[in-house]
């Protein structure tokens, strides 16, 4: 027998060399110091350990790592009593593939979790997996703790695909998996005890107080999972399957003792009697489940009236297609995590490079006409909306996406690139096949442009949302919302029980926001959104709910336009950037706060919304109020003279003048219109302020070509994402609210250069680097001003004290709102 590779082990115990010449006994080292590193360490001997080795560790106590414990051969190690502590640096132990280890006694804390060869590269240095334990070989842990570690997946354990684990009287406690911030793997957030994606054994042992941000508060399974016997008890999860969650396509036995786990024991979505539905969190109202009363008709106010009913062509926040739709799609944005969770989808699974997007639906999808939603009705809306004949809002953020069925239930979508907002673009809402998709067939674009005009029939409308319309009135926007009894077949609260809990809606023609406050303070109204001074008037309002919501998910800007062929010199102005940051010195922005929103609101110098203030670049360029800069500037253009009327000429004697457009009804922005064209007339520039219907203002903004109808307009945005907050149909020449510039292509390099600041920050996985973009961003955007940005108001809420069910102070923001429709409910009092 060679032993000279056994020498290092003689040094250990002189035991050793006598078990290694007793016919084949596997050899056996003692580790007897608690130190990290180092002769004697359990680091050192593990990395010299010949194949078959036992280690014993003889000295009970803890040993701190520096770094995981990593395991590349045939080992067991023996640890009665020992702690092996993470201290929040990493993972405890990583057993490499091919290897077989044996873990018997320890108990294993304070991991982290670190990236592994399996996750997708663009989230390598940041996606965690394995809080304590990483295992891709085959490993066994007999009578091992593992507690208090953290992952994305797999708090305490991830077990990789391939791998072989089995847990012998095992005890999982008090481990968590944590959403990941870049919401782009929908495993994220699962598997709170452990995670698995191989095969699994579990005999007996305790998985208990363990949570997940997603699902499987206790384990998670997507590969083989037998579990012979043991107790799974007091383990949470924020969306399904608090104890277990077996996914779909996944293999599950068990005869443990699964119990009082939340919001359920077991989610088995591979099972056939699986319902297969979506449950709103628990997290999402702040009603206990059970107490929710059904019935009732909730009355809100809308000051619009409607253009059209027809989705592909609806471009206003706020509109009565928002009342009837659905509040997401394939996918739905949590409000109290922000993660991306399915909600029309039962699974969805990306590849490792985030392109490719397979989807199942979910087994109870149907219209609001009885018919079955399938994977076509997804086709069919995204190619409609990638037609840009259609003129869809959706355009830009679908327009690249290719998307084929697989099955009746199922399909594939592929992105062009892996971009943090893919798992947003998933959100856009379905509409029926049999109605659009046939249009489209049939006669194209035009043929879908005239479906569900402002006048159709409430009866032709087909929904996947909560409730359909019974009575429109398309003159004054008034509207009957009924209960779709479909949409709770697969829209369940946190007890299953069938959403909505509302009979239906009434919307009334409440006007402009004074009548609207007025018929709130008369009891006419269950819900308003007030603004400014209107905050005042509802302050201790008997029976009313006041809430602040903090800053908006929006903004007022003005915007000029670039296209105005039949006005030279007026286009000619517009296009200059000194020009712009004129306007923006003219725009006295503390005065429309104080003025217009009684103070509660604030001056807004980027197109990143107030809400998102975490992405706001504090070195932004500012044109803020200066009369005598504005006209200095403006001199610098040939406006340097004021006429006997008190404007500025050129040398021609040509006044600096443009009208304004601002929708009519609108009291602030009528406000913030003649602000604007006071304080401009103190330098001597003519601003004629006009006031057309919103329709027609919408019109004018989104119009295209060399000569678009318009001066300048005054209006808002709103929306954004967290994940991304520039709009891909502002920032891009090509978008349809680029509104600055509808001539279908980049006029200027710095347009070039934001686009490509837009396409370069949506690709990058890293949330830290996104935000460096995002400022690059904003500083040619503040630099060049192509929307004068004005002010955005702080939000407020405000409901009758017989309406129930929104989402709890933490959760509730001006992004989400304050409450989910579905889960809204009365008090029977009326």
């Amino acid at each position: 027998m060679n032993f000279s590779h056994l020498l290092p082990w003689s040094v250990l115990t002189a035991g050793l060399l006598l078990a290694s010449c007793g016919g084949g006994t596997p050899p056996v080292a003692a580790v007897r110091t608690l130190t990290d590193s180092g002769p004697g360490s359990l680091r050192a001997v593990l990395a010299t350990a010949p194949a078959g080795a036992t280690i014993q560790v003889d000295t009970p106590g803890t040993l701190t790592l520096s770094s995981p414990l990593t395991v590349q051969g045939d080992v067991t190690i023996v640890a009665p009593g020992v702690v092996l502590d993470g201290a929040g640096g990493g993972r405890v132990l990583q057993v490499t593939p091919g290897a077989h280890v044996t873990v018997r006694g320890a108990t294993l804390t304070g991991g982290t979790g670190a990236p592994d060869a399996g996750t997708p590269a663009a989230l390598a240095a940041s996606y965690t997996r394995g809080g304590a334990v990483l295992n891709q070989g085959t490993l066994r842990l007999e009578n091992v703790t593992i507690q208090q570690s953290v992952a994305n997946e797999g708090g305490g354990i991830y077990n990789a695909l391939g791998a072989n684990l089995t847990l012998k009287d095992v005890t999982l406690t008090g481990n968590k998996a944590v959403a990941f911030v870049g919401n782009t793997s929908l495993n994220s957030g699962s598997g709170g005890g452990v995670s698995n994606a191989g095969t699994l054994v579990i005999d007996h042992g305790t998985v208990r107080q363990n949570a997940a941000d997603r699902s499987g508060g206790a384990v998670f399974n997507s590969g083989t999972l037998t579990f012979t016997a043991g107790t799974v008890q007091d383990n949470t999860a924020a969306v399904s399957g608090g104890g277990i969650f077996n996914a779909s396509g996944a293999t599950y036995q068990s005869t443990a003792t699964v119990t009082g786990n939340r919001p359920d024991d077991v989610v088995d979505a591979s099972a056939p009697e699986a319902s297969g539905d979506f449950r709103t969190p628990p997290s999402w109202t702040v009603t206990a489940p059970g107490d929710a009363q059904r019935g009732g008709t909730l009355r809100v106010g809308d000051a619009l009236t409607p253009t059209t009913l027809n989705p592909f062509l609806d471009q206003t926040a706020g509109s009565l297609i928002s009342r009837f739709s659905p509040p997401g799609g394939l996918l739905i944005q949590s409000p109290d995590t922000t993660e991306y969770l399915p909600f029309m989808a039962r699974t969805v699974s990306a590849s490792a490079d985030g392109l490719v997007w397979d989807v199942q639906l979910r087994p109870n999808l149907t219209w609001s006409d009885g018919q079955p939603i399938t994977a076509a009705d997804i086709v069919s809306t995204v190619h409609i909306h990638q037609d840009p004949a259609v003129g869809s809002n959706s355009f830009d953020a679908l327009q690249d996406v290719s998307v084929v069925e697989t099955g009746p239930r199922s399909l594939r979508l592929t992105f062009p690139a892996a971009r943090a907002t893919n798992a947003a673009a998933l959100t856009f809402a379905p509409w029926p096949d049999h109605i659009f998709g046939a249009a489209y067939r049939a006669g194209g674009a035009a043929a879908v442009r005239a479906l569900w005009p402002a006048t159709a029939a409430p009866e032709t409308i087909v929904t996947a949302g909560p409730f359909v319309p019974t009575f429109i009135n398309a003159a004054d926007g008034s509207a009957t919302l009924t209960r779709n009894p479909n949409y709770g077949r697969w829209v369940t609260d946190a007890a299953g029980q069938p959403l909505p809990y509302l009979d239906g809606v009434q919307v009334l023609a409440a006007g402009n926001a004074a009548a609207q406050l007025d018929a709130f303070k008369a009891h006419q109204l269950d819900l308003l959104a007030p603004t400014g001074p209107a905050v005042d008037a509802l302050q201790g309002l008997t029976g009313t709910v006041l809430r602040d919501l903090g800053p908006a998910a929006s903004s007022t800007w003005i915007v000029w336009n670039f296209n105005r062929a039949s006005q030279p010199e007026k286009q000619r102005l517009f296009r200059e950037t000194a020009f712009r940051q004129a306007m923006s010195h003219l725009a006295n922005r503390a005065r429309m706060v104080s003025e217009i929103l009684g103070g509660r609101g604030q001056p807004v110098y980027t197109s990143v919304y107030p809400v998102f203030s975490e992405w706001i670049s504090p070195g932004a360029p500012k044109f803020d109020y200066d009369l005598a800069e504005a006209r200095r500037l403006l001199g610098t253009l040939g406006y340097t003279t004021l006429n006997a009327g008190g404007y500025l000429t050129n040398a021609s004697g040509q006044v600096l003048e443009f009208d304004l457009n601002t929708n009519a009804g609108n009291t602030n922005r009528e406000k913030a219109a003649g602000i604007f064209a006071e304080e401009a007339m103190k330098v001597g520039v003519k601003v004629n302020v006009n006031k057309p219907d919103f329709n027609t203002l919408v019109e004018q903004l989104t119009s295209a070509g060399p000569d678009r109808p318009f001066d300048a307009i005054l209006l808002g945005l709103s929306g954004g994402s967290s994940d991304w907050p520039y709009g891909a149909n502002v920032i891009p020449c090509s978008g349809n609210l680029h509104a600055y510039n509808q001539s279908g292509a980049c006029l200027f390099p710095w347009e070039q250069e934001m686009q490509q600041l837009f396409e370069q920050g949506s690709r990058e996985p890293t949330l830290a680097q996104r935000r460096v973009i995002g400022a690059q961003l904003q500083a040619i955007e503040g630099q060049q001003q192509p929307f004068v940005q004005l002010f955005s108001p702080n939000v407020y809420a405000a409901w009758s004290s017989q309406v129930r069910g929104e989402y709890p102070p933490s959760v509730g923001d001006s992004y989400f709102g304050a409450r989910l429709l579905d889960l809204t409910w009365l008090i029977p009092s009326r």
